[in-house]
């Protein structure tokens, strides 16, 4: 299975689990030579990394209506 850039999503790039096994065998030969990707996958782990460590809060009632 060859993946082009245009072919990955977003979301399994940052969550692998996500992937079946032969998606990400494929992500991982993409992005093994792919420096663009390479690069955009590190930023978006970062980011998902730094989100994680924010302090969870909660709207206030009503917000969403």
């Amino acid at each position: 299975m060859t993946v082009r850039c245009q072919d990955l999503s977003l979301a399994d790039l940052v969550d692998e689990s996500l992937l079946t096994p032969a998606e990400r065998q494929a992500a991982e030969a993409h992005l093994a030579i792919c420096p663009s990707c390479q690069a955009l996958v590190a930023d978006l782990r970062s980011i998902r990394a730094a989100a994680f460590t924010l302090e969870r809060r909660e709207p206030p009632p009503g917000v969403w209506h």
